[in-house]
């Protein structure tokens, strides 16, 4: 892979495009649940012996959150013992089973199983694709590379919203296999990240290979100098007695549990039968469409902006702009239940709102977040912290896809909205004055920011050891009596 060009910055660029195709896949199995369930719930278009029931689809849609919960606890030690690249590999095994599950299902509970297993593969991407990303990437251009999972994740959604609709159930599972099994087979050549290399004792790989990645001696032995800051081999006990890795757990936990109250998921799950419900005139597999063009090209306009604003502004205004969106749909379900007639404005005002949401969410939260938590964490504490944020929000993805339903049944859909509108306020709010800015900053000057004081010692540090060669070598040498 290294030897394809020569410049540092496209070499970066093509490893971490090639890692994140892996979340094709992941936006494949997001948007599944949009056109399947219509069709498993259809009495001509069903695989099974009988059409699912509303329990049945919300237990197929959320199954894997469950799965993604239990095994997340795994996730962190996974990509330490093994590696990032080997995690990554790892993912498109549950994946492949998953999809010859689905295309020759014939009762509800191999897809259950289908969908478990797809949950595995699920917290192996979210969890390892961005810490691989970060550890790969210059700081300059950390923000810009982080955003490419969301564009993959939204190609792969675009993907299957364009297609699900108009093929058959069959014809829809055989060209999901191909497309995961197709995009496995680049992951075999990607390197493993310099910092791992560094902490499994491959001291003289891992200079190597940042060499390479930098394009400078200077710019790879100042990071490589850092490593050592991070104690790789430090045991999980003391990882997490540090003040300031549980600060910043703490703030990833919240940020993780809110990811999922916002209710993108819950949208997106669910968006051919919300369009339903809502009885306009636009066909939902029509909007389906349009929302995943609008989500492709909110994660083109992220990777402009992301590196230019940083990553708090993105991320607080997509978050209000989501808000919006959500007081949008809220609005319009209340109007119906009053009673109103749905003709003019209000007939697009549910698509409009949900366009809103989509791309604020992959403008923002969707492409920023998990490139942040990466960031947030310091070496020893990256995949733990990344494995906990991921565990969390998995779960929540599978309170919040399950019951979706029963809290639009027991409280109302406006009522729904705009409790989702509410959590993205404040969601918003404590990025604003909990979460510090992370762009153009190395990890330890983020650590700093986060309330370590490491940075000047280490610098101090690495003056004396230079200076104690430096005696050492002019003694061995005789200049020194």
């Amino acid at each position: 892979m290294l030897t394809v060009c020569n410049h540092p910055i496209l070499k970066q660029y093509l490893i971490i495009i090639t890692a994140n195709l892996a979340f094709i896949c992941m936006g494949l199995s997001v948007a599944w649940s949009s056109p399947v369930i219509v069709k498993l719930k259809n009495e001509t278009e069903t695989v099974l012996s009988r059409p699912i029931t509303d329990e049945e689809g919300s237990w197929i849609v959320s199954i894997g959150g469950v799965v993604g919960l239990a095994m997340s606890v795994s996730v962190g030690f996974l990509m330490d013992r093994f590696g990032r690249k080997t995690c990554i590999i790892l993912g498109f095994l549950p994946r492949l089973v998953m999809c010859f599950l689905l295309m020759f299902a014939t009762e509800v509970w191999v897809l259950y199983f289908g969908r478990a297993i797809d949950g595995f593969a699920n917290v192996l991407v979210f969890s390892v694709v961005p810490t691989y990303a970060s550890e790969i990437a210059s700081k300059e251009i950390r923000g810009a590379l982080g955003t490419m999972s969301q564009v993959a994740s939204a190609l792969g959604m675009l993907i299957f919203l364009s297609i699900g609709p108009f093929m058959s159930y069959f014809e829809l599972h055989l060209i999901y296999t191909i497309i995961v099994a197709s995009i496995c087979v680049p992951m075999w050549f990607i390197p493993e990240t310099p910092y791992y290399l560094y902490s499994r004792g491959r001291k003289e790989d891992s200079l190597r290979l940042l060499k390479s990645l930098r394009g400078s001696e200077d710019l790879a032995n100042e990071e490589y100098k850092l490593y050592s800051l991070n104690e790789p081999n430090i045991s999980l006990r003391e990882v997490f007695k540090d003040r300031t890795t549980l600060k910043t757990l703490g703030k990833v936990i919240f940020l993780s549990i809110f990811l999922e109250l916002i209710g993108y998921n819950a949208v997106m799950f669910y968006m051919q039968t919300v369009m339903e419900s809502t009885q306009t005139s636009v066909g939902e597999d029509v909007a389906s469409v349009v929302c995943g063009c609008i989500q492709l090209l909110a994660c083109f306009c992220t990777i402009l902006v992301t590196d230019r604003f940083g990553r708090k502004p993105v991320l607080i205004t997509s978050l209000f702009g989501m808000a919006v969106g959500m007081l949008g749909l809220g609005t319009f379900f209340q109007l119906k239940q009053g009673g109103v007639l749905i003709s003019g404005f209000l007939n697009f005002l549910p698509l409009l709102s949900m366009m809103l949401v989509i791309f604020c969410f992959n403008a923002g939260m969707g492409a920023v977040f998990w490139t942040v938590v990466a960031e947030l964490f310091d070496g020893p504490a990256r995949a733990l912290g990344a494995a906990a944020g991921t565990g969390l929000a998995t779960f929540f993805v599978f309170l919040t896809t399950k019951y979706f339903a029963y809290v639009t049944f027991a409280i109302g859909a406006a009522n729904t909205y705009w409790i989702f509108c509410g959590n993205c306020v404040i969601t918003a709010l404590f990025m604003m004055f909990f979460l510090p800015e992370t762009k153009g900053k190395t990890f330890a000057e983020i650590q700093e920011e986060m309330g370590r004081k490491i940075v000047k010692d280490v610098e101090k540090d690495f003056k004396i050891k230079e200076d104690r060669s430096k005696i050492v070598k002019e003694y061995d040498t005789g200049k020194l009596n």
